[in-house]
Parts: C-alpha cells; structure tokens; sequence
C-alpha cells in the first residue's frame, strides 16, 4: 500500500473510533431504569430511597412545598412516574414506548420511525 492509502486508512478508522464508539455507548441501556426495578418502588418511599433503586436523579416535572411529581426515563423511551407528597411515594406508573424490535432498530440507526402512543400501566 502505498503512503496515501496508509494515510487515509488510519483517518478512516479514526474517525469511526471517534464517532461510532460514543455512538455504540449511547445504544447501552441504563441498567437501573427498567421494569423489575420500578416494581420494587413501594408506597411511602422517599425520594432519597427510589433514586438509590434507579441509581440516578429524576427529573421534576411539577414540585411544591408538600408535592413533587417526578420521571425517570429508561434508555428505550418508556419511564417512570412516581408523585411523592410528604416525600413519601404514593401514585406510580410506568409508561411503556411501545416500541417494537423493528423500531428500536429504526431508532437506533436514526431512520425517524414513528414514536407510537406510549401503553400505560400503573403501578399497584
């Protein structure tokens, strides 16, 4: 080979280092958002307490003084939704994407599939 196509061989790879390994990172899920662990959220948890089963902060979605509405999402797009008042939880849900295997491979590759309506399930 000569010089050139050395040259343009490393960038090549390089680049794909650079751009598709972050991207194949991305792709991981977040192990500790997921159903089984929702399930384990019981009533009268605190905060402190769910956060430490989903190994992560959610996002506050309305909070006052004695009521704090609060999501987690999964790396698939479904979520958690738990409201806590008095910082103890009481009402949960988990809302599924409702993505199938063929979407989530269409998510993945960036190809735009239609987000379907999300099926909700709450919690007992």
């Amino acid at each position: 080979m000569t010089k050139k196509c050395l040259t343009l061989v490393a960038v090549l790879a390089i680049t794909v280092m650079i751009i598709g390994v972050p991207a194949l990172l991305s792709l991981l899920p977040h192990p500790d958002v997921t159903k089984s662990n929702f399930d384990r959220i019981k009533t009268g948890m605190t905060r402190m307490e769910v956060e430490e089963v989903f190994g992560e902060k959610g996002t506050n979605v309305f909070d006052t003084a004695r009521v704090q509405f609060v999501t987690w999402e999964a790396n698939d797009g479904s979520r958690a939704e738990i409201e806590f008042v008095d910082d103890g939880a009481i009402p949960k849900r988990w809302v599924d994407n409702g993505e199938t295997f063929l979407d989530r491979i269409r998510r993945w590759l960036g190809l735009g599939a239609a987000r379907p309506k999300p099926a909700m399930r709450t919690g007992p």
